[in-house]
């Protein structure tokens, strides 16, 4: 069941910021996640946020290397008829998929004390956009990048009940 439609139909209201908030996202998400996971950002959950974010910014890239350089275009609603946009399923999947684990990494972020980072949740607002954005007007999307969120969340809280940080973990230095 979709909410009420907004006046502006996303297909027809500036397409080019969509494109903008997708290539921009990506390449935001890779460098950044890249950072984390190779200690550059360091938090004691750096390298499991940054991992979701760069296998997420992968897939972002990935669909577009598979649909001829560009993003997807923003779809309209027609009750899922057309889940792809008249793409193979598969490939339309690979975006959702990686709004997802970049989800899930902002998540784990979210459950630091980094969560007071409004980069983070600005970042988390533009990935829901997106989804959003994906589906058209029908938020069918958004709550399963909620759960994302959450998912994330619940595993950085395991993480941190288990004592998981990163300034135990060796990366790879030389311990003398």
């Amino acid at each position: 069941m979709c909410l009420p439609q907004s006046p502006l139909k996303p297909s027809t209201f500036f397409p080019f910021i969509f494109t903008f908030l997708y290539y921009s996202n990506t390449l935001f998400m890779l460098i950044v996640g890249g950072m984390k996971s190779t200690g550059y950002l360091r938090h004691y959950l750096s390298p499991v946020a940054g991992g979701f974010e760069v296998l997420g910014s992968i897939l972002l890239i990935l669909h577009v290397l598979t649909n001829n350089g560009t993003p997807p275009a923003p779809s309209k609603s027609d009750g899922g008829k057309d889940v792809g946009n008249g793409y193979p399923v598969l490939l339309a999947c690979y975006d959702v998929l990686g709004l997802f684990a970049v989800l899930a990494g902002l998540g784990v972020i979210i459950s630091t004390d980094k969560r007071k980072s409004t980069v983070c949740w600005t970042m988390a607002a533009v990935n829901m956009a997106l989804l959003r954005q994906r589906e058209g007007h029908c938020n069918r999307l958004v709550l399963p990048g909620l759960g994302a969120i959450i998912f994330g969340f619940g595993l950085g809280n395991f993480l941190n009940l288990a004592g998981f940080d990163i300034e135990n973990v060796n990366l790879g230095k030389k311990v003398n």
